[in-house]
């Protein structure tokens, strides 16, 4: 439809006109008291389509009309040809015709819809584009592999066919539980309420805003640098399996895990929001992430995250370094390491499916060996886990710098406590969740527990590294 003198209590919305449809809404908001009228006055007409419109939402391209077009012909002249034959020389009926004919139309149907989306949400990965036929001057070698990449990423029906190929490999090799799902053929385990979740409701993400920008104005008073670190969830990385490891049953969740709202705080925050997900994807081509049993990221994923978080505390502090690779110790071992104990296991998401120890061959499942790391010289180090504290307090007796930094979060910090205190010369870590004796209502409120500590230590930056599937909970961080 096409819109025009568009005005919503008399206030004009565009001054041209705005041609709006189902891909393409127009999206306007208003606050509005319980009883108040708004009023709305609208020009509308059914849009008139131009040709680059048309062209546009055909995804029109002469070459391949033209390809397809002289293909078609002499593919239509054969089958005229043949099914001539069919019926004079070989005698055969009707009804085989129309059988052959039918047959032949459908294998049209794929083609007959072709999507122009460029990125699968549900993959989380770009889709194929239409190549081109001459590069820098010379026929393309790689065209028809890369018109069946294209192809096969766009054709009519291909959501309804991943579902069905997903039921398919679901009832022959996975378990599920309330907890989680886990591929026997694979080994990979998902936390039931990643594959379940649901983007979080504007009013949510608002809420979120207002208390990580209370919590900005406690530290702002008190001279500390404030950064946000969200660390994707393990869904985020690895929803597509196509190419290596061959399943699939996590498609259905329905989209990142808030990335919605990471979008929303990146838009309207003051302070720095830091989302390595684009960093972690180009690692895991490289060596895994995430552990395969576990939510929690490998130290290997942890250490682009680090790299991240520092690039960004670099543009104040400048002379902080990133801490290489040749500065630790680097072995690989098949069990997983991700939370507070620092102890080797089979991984939480897999235990916590309870398949029972006669279902387990532990050498089986742990079929992938991880990248960790020791530091040669390792930091001062002291960890208190009493009632109300779960802290660890590092000196690095070799910092470049004299900055002070306090970090709090949930489990997916351990891993990155192998790096982040090298970047430092003090670093204390508070961790929110998992604690004794703190009540359930009282986990993420920062302020209440932890507020006369920030004080004493008094930091010179201060990190809320938080994993997107808690941000929800961070609405407490300044409630007393």
């Amino acid at each position: 439809m096409d819109y025009q003198n568009l005005k919503v209590n008399n206030k004009p919305l565009f001054s041209e006109q705005k041609t709006v449809w189902n891909k393409k809404p127009f999206d306007y908001t208003l606050d509005v008291h319980d009883g108040e009228v708004v009023e709305i006055v609208a020009d509308i007409r059914r849009h008139h389509w131009t040709y680059k419109e048309i062209k546009e939402l055909f995804h029109f391209n002469p070459l391949m009309f033209l390809s397809v077009f002289i293909l078609a012909f002499f593919f239509s002249y054969q089958i005229v040809q043949y099914l001539a034959q069919y019926k004079i020389l070989k005698h055969h009926s009707r009804i085989d015709i129309v059988f052959l004919v039918a047959f032949v139309i459908l294998l049209f149907i794929p083609m007959s819809q072709i999507s122009k989306e460029t990125k699968d949400m549900r993959e989380n990965r770009m889709l194929a584009t239409f190549p081109t036929l001459i590069v820098n001057n010379t026929f393309n070698t790689n065209y028809t592999k890369q018109f069946e990449n294209w192809f096969n990423d766009r054709f009519r029906g291909r959501d309804k066919l991943l579902h069905v190929y997903t039921k398919v490999e679901k009832a022959n090799s996975i378990i599920k539980s309330d907890k989680g799902s886990y591929d026997q053929k694979t080994h990979w385990t998902f936390d039931q309420w990643q594959i379940s979740h649901k983007p979080l409701s504007m009013q949510k993400d608002k809420e979120i805003l207002s208390a990580l920008q209370n919590l900005q104005k406690f530290l702002k008073e008190n001279n500390i640098e404030f950064y946000v670190f969200v660390t994707p969830e393990k869904l985020d990385l690895y929803k597509n399996f196509d190419s290596l490891h061959k399943s699939d049953f996590w498609r259905q969740a329905e989209s990142s895990i808030n990335i919605s709202t990471i979008d929303f705080l990146k838009k309207n925050a003051t302070f720095p929001i830091i989302y390595p997900l684009e960093a972690l994807q180009k690692a895991s081509a490289e060596n895994l992430v995430y552990f395969k049993t576990e939510h929690h990221w490998t130290e290997w994923g942890a250490y682009q995250g680090y790299a991240e978080l520092i690039k960004e505390i670099q543009k104040k502090y400048p002379n902080i370094k990133i801490a290489n690779e040749d500065e630790f110790d680097i072995f690989y071992n098949n069990k997983i390491r991700g939370d507070w104990g620092r102890g080797f296991g089979i991984g939480e998401s897999f235990y916590l499916l309870n398949l029972g120890s006669g279902n387990i061959n532990e050498k089986e499942v742990l079929d992938t060996p991880y990248k960790y790391y020791t530091p040669k010289t390792p930091a001062e180090l002291k960890i208190t886990d009493k009632k109300g504290y779960k802290t660890k307090h590092y000196k690095n007796k070799n910092s470049n710098n004299n900055l002070k930094v306090l970090i709090t979060g949930t489990s997916m910090n351990e891993n990155l406590m192998q790096f982040l205190p090298y970047s430092f010369h003090e670093l204390i870590y508070y961790r929110l969740n998992s604690v004794i004796d703190v009540k359930v209502e009282d986990v993420y409120k920062l302020l209440k527990r932890y507020k006369k500590e920030i004080l004493a230590f008094k930091p010179d930056v201060f990190i809320l590294s938080i994993a997107a599937g808690n941000l929800p909970s961070l609405v407490n961080l300044t409630k007393e």
